[in-house]
């Protein structure tokens, strides 16, 4: 899918070819194309392929045995059989209409012999292409001579005929070069009875265009992500659960068109702030104040982060996985592009020219990061002797001053290195390196591979662990998530242990000044974070609740320091090793709802009743993984001691075979 789009585009950023006629790009609409299937059609193109009599039998039987029913004011009304169509939604109709569609695009491939027909402009060397489809999304690409486009239709017309398709010409519509005479595009319009576009169009949800990629292309892309915004608006979503959606849903809309399209920075930037936006959400008064960067939050939780991914830095990934694409040159727009930019050259030794297009500049923009990770693994040595990086520390070009147009194949004789070529071409200490190397002496092509993965097949993961900037790992945001802990209490943690809480001592830093007095203290005191969490009043009758039945705690002054004496308690026990873990995070989660309570509403909660709500989500927690503390209403120290005799919890751990990149020897 993303070929097809990248193919498509890449041909458009050459329609100012010069052509007789002009170069021109029909898209296509076929009317209800699942619907209008001929049976008959089908069966007979299943039977030109090859297939069975018998297999042909059965997917008759399945699109042809089907009734419908009309549901008329919430009553089905008749029965009737249908003649003609497939069933959308069943998981073999895409594969039975590709299979008819086969036809029509083995048909516009024959237009290349006719004599009539004048292909679309590519530059010499490209092979030529008259179409490109995807299901039912078509794309013909051809001459705006009367000749060639009569042909088309014809070609259109004898599929549709025995097909049971049908052109809408409403919405079928025809591109051009904007400086192709008014003329012609008229001669165009009343040959093909299609309405004249401009340039962008969506194809395949990504938009086509000419030129530079505008921010106003991807408005759309933008426009959608903000509706799916203002659907959850109405809804009372914790700070945890618009985590969740951010990663599962925001987070994935624009992926589809980052793998293939050039999208330009600005809308990166404006996507990630519909992101920060929706979750730190509004006030009456407008936008609330971002407490934490986006840049921030991106980082993985290990690096203080929150989990989530940076768009730039996955557009980034694609761009990697495009450059591995190309060098694998496997598909028919990996072919077209080395024909186009490469010539005789090869991939590493590409450049970037004015006038070039937006995909071949994001592929070299990568190329160099891309190359000092991709290795060659030697087979019979036809891969190059001094631009590819056969030997895993880089090209051999980039270590000498001299080198010459050589295969790995043509160092070796007789199955061992010609060690006085190498001494010839190369200093000793390289000769050396290479001498260590098995020489290629196997029949089986040279294999590519990505060092960044155990397989050796590149993967978005591992390049998105490339591209990103990685920080220090920071051992407090690790231990503050964790999937049996609630997301929203995580990031909270996470907020206090930055330092960005509304407080009146945080909130100074912002010059916003007000009376900074505590409210669940007797005594007038400031509130500042170590104060709410480790120093006043309920903070200290809170936490010297939890002392008993795990030794005595050590004086705390801070409330980072509270945090590490129960996240660093030593303990051998799985359970234990967790409540030490969650205690400390829920403790402060019921701290800081005591304080809003009493600011903003004036009802104040009694230690005991945090210490009872502290116990208790504990023990809900933690029966999920240990089911002997399910169904209990235990205290602290029941709870402490129950959870000393628990077992190590069973893990359940998916293998999947992987194959390895190297044949292993018989």
């Amino acid at each position: 899918m993303a070929d097809n789009f990248l193919l498509a585009q890449e041909l458009i950023s050459g329609i100012q070819r010069p052509c007789r006629g002009g170069n021109v790009v029909l898209k296509l609409d076929m009317a209800k194309a699942y619907d209008r299937v001929s049976w008959p059609f089908l069966m007979q193109v299943l039977r030109r392929f090859g297939f069975g009599e018998r297999w042909i039998d059965m997917i008759w039987r399945l699109v042809s045995n089907v009734w419908f029913s009309v549901i008329i004011n919430g009553s089905p009304k008749g029965f009737f059989k249908s003649t003609r169509g497939l069933r959308q939604g069943d998981p073999i109709s895409p594969a039975l209409f590709v299979v008819g569609a086969e036809v029509l695009s083995r048909s516009l491939n024959a237009l290349l012999g006719l004599r009539a027909f004048v292909p679309f402009k590519v530059p010499r060397g490209c092979p030529p292409i008259t179409h490109l489809a995807y299901a039912d999304d078509v794309i013909i690409f051809c001459s705006g001579l009367k000749a060639s486009l009569q042909v088309i239709l014809r070609t259109l017309d004898a599929y549709c005929s025995i097909s049971g398709q049908q052109v809408n010409y409403h919405k079928s519509c025809f591109l051009v070069d904007r400086k192709l005479p008014l003329a012609r595009k008229r001669a165009i319009a009343r040959v093909t009875g299609f309405q004249e576009r401009s340039f962008p169009i969506k194809y395949l949800g990504c938009p086509l265009y000419v030129g530079r990629a505008k921010l106003y292309f991807f408005s759309e892309l933008c426009n959608l992500v903000s509706r799916r915004v203002l659907s959850w608006s109405g809804r009372l979503l914790s700070s945890g659960g618009k985590l969740v959606l951010i990663k599962s849903v925001l987070s994935s809309i624009p992926i589809h068109i980052m793998a293939a399209s050039m999208v330009p920075k600005g809308v990166v930037c404006q996507l990630e702030q519909i992101f920060s936006s929706f979750l730190w959400g509004n006030s009456d008064f407008g936008p609330r104040f971002h407490w934490i960067k986006w840049a921030a939050l991106t980082k993985p939780v290990e690096e203080g982060g929150a989990g989530l991914r940076s768009l730039q830095s996955i557009f980034d990934a694609f761009s990697l996985k495009l450059w591995w694409s190309f060098r694998c040159n496997t598909s028919l727009w990996a072919s077209f592009m080395h024909a186009k930019y490469l010539s005789d050259r090869l991939p590493c030794q590409a450049d970037v020219v004015r006038g070039q297009s937006g995909i071949w500049r994001r592929l070299v923009g990568v190329k160099s990061l891309a190359d000092s990770h991709v290795r060659w693994v030697l087979g019979n040595g036809a891969v190059d002797f001094w631009h590819e990086n056969w030997m895993g520390s880089g090209p051999l070009c980039d270590k000498v001053e001299i080198f010459g147009t050589h295969s790995v194949a043509n160092f070796v004789d007789q199955g061992r290195w010609n060690i006085p070529m190498l001494r010839h071409w190369l200093p000793p200490a390289i000769v050396s390196s290479i001498l260590g190397i098995s020489p290629p002496v196997s029949q089986r092509p040279d294999e590519m591979v990505w060092d960044l993965t155990e397989s050796g097949v590149f993967s978005i993961a591992s390049a998105y662990q490339l591209v990103r900037q990685p920080a220090i790992r920071s051992a407090f945001s690790a231990a503050i998530w964790h999937a049996l802990l609630p997301s929203k209490v995580s990031f909270f943690m996470l907020r206090l242990v930055a330092a960005r809480l509304p407080v009146l001592e945080t909130l100074r830093r912002f010059a916003v000044h007000g009376p900074s007095r505590c409210s669940c203290c007797e005594a007038p005191a400031e509130e500042s974070l170590d104060h709410i969490f480790c120093n006043g009043d309920l903070p200290k009758r809170v936490w010297n609740s939890f002392t008993s039945g795990v030794g005595g705690r050590s004086c705390v002054s801070t409330v980072r320091h509270a945090l590490a004496v129960w996240w660093l308690h030593p303990t051998s026990n799985p359970c234990l090793r967790l409540i030490f873990q969650f205690l400390p995070c829920l403790v402060c989660w019921h701290l800081w709802r005591a304080r809003n309570l009493r600011v903003f509403e004036g009802k104040g909660i009694s230690s005991h009743l945090i210490h009872l709500r502290v116990v208790g989500e504990l023990r809900d927690i933690l029966s999920s993984r240990f089911p002997c503390l399910a169904g209990h209403r235990l205290s602290w120290e029941e709870l402490i001691g129950l959870a000393s005799r628990c077992r190590r919890a069973s893990t359940v751990r998916w293998v999947k075979w992987r194959t390895s990149p190297i044949p292993l020897p018989k």
